[in-house]
């Protein structure tokens, strides 16, 4: 199983999941983690040019350290005034290789047809694999005719699972496209404490207890269960896993080989979350208090 996780890195920014009490992480935790991860095996990174210093990082620590089996996926970032080759370029820069280029949303991609073909052949040398990270499954049908991806990402988790995007990913690993997951702990709000859960959210409430209730029924905790729900999955290539801490990190590793109770899996497969706005974490400062 360890060969399909991918180590996020979205946590080095300091402002990803509602349940990130720690903020950014200093240099030093983000090498340990590298150096860690590492050393057990996962050898693709996931960031982009819009998690602050992550990349710079991530390519300090390779060249540092002479690496040469890491895939890194990165993302462009256009929303600061880059073109799709200044971002591009810079993640170039900080990285010193890049295997694959992701647009980093179905709107970057979209908006910039043109632009994004044009730049995509000018440096089709330069990279590897494409990818697109999206949230709406419509959003890879409304535009695949454009696009030959390598790569899906997409969210997947306890709630946002198997009854939601089931039927996208067996057809995007039909046509031999690489599946990555993210938002496997719905950016930590699996963790919060009930009484900590703004009133916006309250429509999850019930299914936060449900699994709660079920990891007392089958004697597992929410960080193992939510790990090993989308590593159970055939039709799933690549699971991202962010951590704030080593701690962390070395203790969702525990969790890989475990077997999850196909009981279990079933229950969780037929949650039925109608709300799917809720489920974009982008949405939630949107809904009425």
């Amino acid at each position: 199983m360890k060969n399909k996780i991918i180590l996020g890195t979205a946590q080095v920014s300091g402002n990803y999941g509602i349940n990130n009490k720690i903020g950014v992480l200093e240099e030093e935790s983000i090498f340990k983690i590298l150096e860690y991860a590492y050393e057990n095996g996962i050898k693709v990174i996931d960031t982009a040019n819009a998690y602050g210093k992550a990349e710079k990082i991530i390519g300090e620590f390779i060249k540092y350290n002479g690496i040469k089996d890491v895939r890194i996926i990165t993302k462009l970032n256009i929303n600061s005034n880059y073109s799709f080759h200044e971002s591009f370029n810079k993640s170039l820069s900080n990285l010193g290789s890049i295997d694959t280029i992701m647009f980093h949303s179905y709107g970057d991609c979209h908006k910039n047809i043109d632009k994004s073909l044009n730049f995509l052949s000018e440096y089709k040398n330069s990279y590897n694999k494409i990818g697109l990270s999206l949230y709406e499954n419509n959003e890879f049908y409304n535009i695949s005719d454009n696009f030959n991806f390598d790569i899906i990402q997409l969210p997947f988790n306890l709630i946002d699972n198997e009854n939601l995007r089931g039927n996208l990913l067996r057809n995007l690993k039909e046509n031999n496209i690489e599946t990555h997951v993210r938002s496997i702990f719905l950016q930590g709000l699996f963790f919060m404490n009930s009484t900590e859960i703004p009133e916006n959210l309250s429509y999850l409430k019930d299914f936060l207890n449900y699994i709660d209730d079920l990891c007392l029924s089958y004697n597992i905790n929410k960080f193992d269960l939510a790990i090993q729900y989308a590593l159970s999955k055939k039709y799933i290539d690549g699971v991202l896993m962010g951590v704030d801490s080593i701690k962390q990190l070395k203790e969702n590793l525990k969790t890989l080989d475990n077997d999850l109770n196909l009981n279990l899996l079933s229950k969780i497969d037929n949650i039925n979350c109608l709300n799917t706005i809720l489920l974009n974490p982008k949405n939630w400062k949107n809904q009425k208090q």
